[in-house]
């Protein structure tokens, strides 16, 4: 139970000895409890930041840190206003109910002749100091003190256009001598919370000294919660998993025993692909796992995990095809490839550029200096122009050595799963192909909140451009003289050999 009695005046000025005296909470089992800090609210406690991000395994208790931290704030500092940004209106509801309005309503009655709070709104505490704190899925008016943006991932992912109203409303709410805290699990590489985990870990990796606006980054694996553990004995580890974890030990410096690796296979068992982005052991493989959503994701992981995202090197023997996606005023990307005799597809490199014009990519082709087959454009290459009554093919033609084919208008679903069939028979250079295999692995569907799921329509982002060219390599295939089936391919060998 909390502190009945009046405490002494250095024990109300000590703010952990306030937190883990004066709120209740309660615990995984539905328990009322008072709230104890465990290892990762000690260390967000202990290292607390005006600009935190923090990448995580899931229930750890970092939104529930934050709101019991704030209502503190509020509560004691006058003139503290506090916010907390949830990923949807359930979500904010449960937040506020649930953690800060059950731990207000339980403070010792003393604190209430202090400082009392009243309920003006659904999801709002207003406090006679001035004070107030409130939980939404978006703040945009008004100067904040405190910040946090909770599961600021799955915002990315799912309301992309929330998450643009966040960064340019939302943090600008908050005054730059103050306290923002983003936080999450991952949801694939693409969109701000990607972004920004990217530039904070650098910052963390590089040991300089921050400023205020800089992010202090925080990572919390899987591995550091000690009740991730299963005792049964009994629990059969797969080699896969065991020689998994022994990697994970050699990278990360650590020891995992046999509880920690029984508990890993058994969670991998039911979440599957979703496993290093719900319990990343690194930084790194917490984006890199296969999410609901994505197109490509779940063959690119497949992919990267059989060693076919390595080096690549060009083979002058080989002509080399190239399929572009057009961005008139938007970006142009452009694929380079060439064929095996075995049915391989050998993705060699990759282009992208926005506001330039068809000369300029005539030109970094040339300079690559390969040997040229055919150049596959999208329809809207044959489009011309009223006023010159040229079109994009016109202008590259004499520019270009090769042939140039045009793809008729497609299905885009249709293309989708031509990619989907080639991407087993593709092997990526892994320097000079990364940024087009983040837009592959990024390309995802759109989200129906109506509907609560994803719709079958992609969505027109950043990752669309290379996506749209690796449509056209896969529904093009055919052009470059392979017939696009593997088979067929076999066949072709079997005869130029005998």
């Amino acid at each position: 139970m909390v502190l009945d009695v009046v405490p002494s005046m250095d024990q109300l000025a000590d703010k952990r000895w306030r937190l883990e005296n004066l709120y209740l909470i309660t615990d995984k089992n539905g328990k009322e409890v008072p709230f104890k800090l465990n290892w990762a609210q000690s260390e967000l406690h202990d290292r607390m930041w005006y600009q935190m991000l923090i990448l995580k395994a899931r229930q750890l208790g970092v939104t529930t840190f934050f709101a019991i931290n704030f209502l503190d704030d509020c509560f004691w500092y006058p003139n503290m206003n506090a916010a907390i940004i949830a990923d949807k209106k359930d979500s904010s509801e449960i937040i506020f109910k649930r953690k800060i309005k059950y731990a207000y309503d339980r403070m010792p009655a003393w604190t209430k002749a202090y400082n009392a709070a009243r309920n003006d709104r659904v999801g709002e505490l207003t406090f006679e100091n001035g004070s107030s704190f409130i939980v939404s899925t978006g703040v945009r008016s008004g100067t904040y003190q405190r910040l946090l943006i909770s599961e600021f991932g799955k915002i990315c992912i799912k309301q992309p256009e929330q998450a643009k109203e966040i960064v340019s409303g939302s943090l600008n709410t908050v005054s730059p001598d103050q306290i923002v805290i983003i936080e999450s699990t991952a949801m694939g590489r693409e969109g701000y919370f990607y972004n920004f985990s990217q530039i904070a870990e650098k910052l963390a990796l590089s040991n300089k000294k921050l400023s205020p606006l800089e992010q202090r980054f925080f990572f919390f694996p899987w591995f550091r919660e000690p009740i991730y553990r299963d005792s049964n004995e009994s629990v059969v580890i797969s080699d896969e998993v065991n020689q998994y974890l022994d990697t994970i030990e050699q990278k990360v410096d650590v020891t995992l025993d046999d509880e920690q690796r029984r508990w890993y296979f058994l969670k991998q068992e039911i979440l599957g692909d979703s496993m290093k982005s719900e319990y990343p052991s690194t930084p790194q493989e917490a984006f890199e796992s296969a999410n609901e959503g994505y197109y490509y994701a779940q063959k690119i992981a497949k992919l990267r995990k059989d060693g076919n995202v390595c080096r690549v090197p060009y083979s002058e023997y080989s002509l080399v095809h190239t399929a572009w996606d057009l961005g008139l005023d938007d970006h142009t990307a452009i694929w380079f490839f060439q064929l095996g005799l075995s049915g391989e597809i050998q993705i060699i490199d990759y282009y992208e550029n926005r506001d330039e014009d068809a000369k300029h990519y005539c030109d970094v082709l040339r300079k690559k200096g390969y040997s040229y087959g055919t150049h596959i454009l999208p329809h809207d290459a044959g489009n011309r122009s009223i006023q010159n009554k040229l079109c994009y093919a016109d202008i590259v033609q004499p520019l270009l050595d090769g042939d140039i084919h045009i793809m008729e208008i497609k299905d885009v679903f249709t293309g989708i799963q031509a990619v989907r069939s080639i991407l087993s028979r593709c092997v990526f250079d892994k320097d000079k192909c990364q940024p087009g295999l983040e837009r592959l692995e990024s390309y995802k569907r759109k989200w129906d909140d109506k509907l609560g799921g994803y719709k079958n329509t992609p969505i027109h982002d950043g990752a669309s451009h290379g996506s749209d060219a690796f449509r056209m390599l896969a529904t093009g295939l055919q052009f470059c003289g392979s017939s696009g089936s593997l088979e067929d391919d076999m066949q072709a060998v079997r005869s130029y050999w005998g």
